[in-house]
């Protein structure tokens, strides 16, 4: 399982400062931080030695070998209007991960959904239903091994993560 799993090298998608790939450095691990924007590439950089930094569309292909990290991370960016197909995307964190996947899809009928819609009508996301991202990631064979919904009460972000703003799933291969 993650838990018992020593995780010694994570790349970070769309990962700006590179939280996620700080935390796993302070534990050993070697990361990499891909984004489009240099100027959060040079924070992420500086942060820890082992955080080596990408700049990449995301859209594009990964410039790495097959099974190349323990876990591959894209959070906060797989919602945004210049994604151009979601499924090439989890289909290359497939690829390059040997193990685990973490990854954010917006809720779609959350009731946070329906006021930001009256306070920014603009604004429009991808957003996911819970059967939509089950079918995401049945494609892949992804197991979920754990997920939570944030902005919503603390009881139901686990028993109801869709009724949140974002439901973070962290998935593990199945061979």
């Amino acid at each position: 399982s993650f838990v018992d799993r020593k995780i010694t090298s994570v790349l970070e998608l769309g990962g700006g400062f590179g939280n996620i790939a700080y935390h796993f450095t302070l534990k050993g691990a070697k990361a990499v931080v891909e984004d489009i924007d240099n100027a959060y590439l040079a924070v992420a950089q500086k942060r820890h030695p082992n955080i080596s930094v990408l700049k990449h569309d995301i859209n594009n292909t990964f410039p790495f070998p097959d099974n190349s990290f323990d876990l591959v991370t894209c959070t906060g960016t797989l919602h945004y209007s210049y994604i151009k197909d979601i499924n090439k995307i989890v289909e290359e964190m497939f690829r390059v991960s040997r193990g685990f996947l973490l990854l954010d899809l917006l809720s779609r009928y959350a009731p946070y959904r329906f006021l930001e819609k009256i306070y920014n009508p603009a604004y429009n996301p991808k957003t996911y239903s819970p059967k939509e991202a089950e079918l995401l990631l049945k494609k892949f064979n992804l197991k979920i091994v754990n997920r939570i919904g944030s902005k919503t009460p603390y009881f139901l972000s686990e028993i109801m993560p869709f009724s949140g703003k974002t439901v973070y799933i962290l998935t593990e291969k199945q061979f």
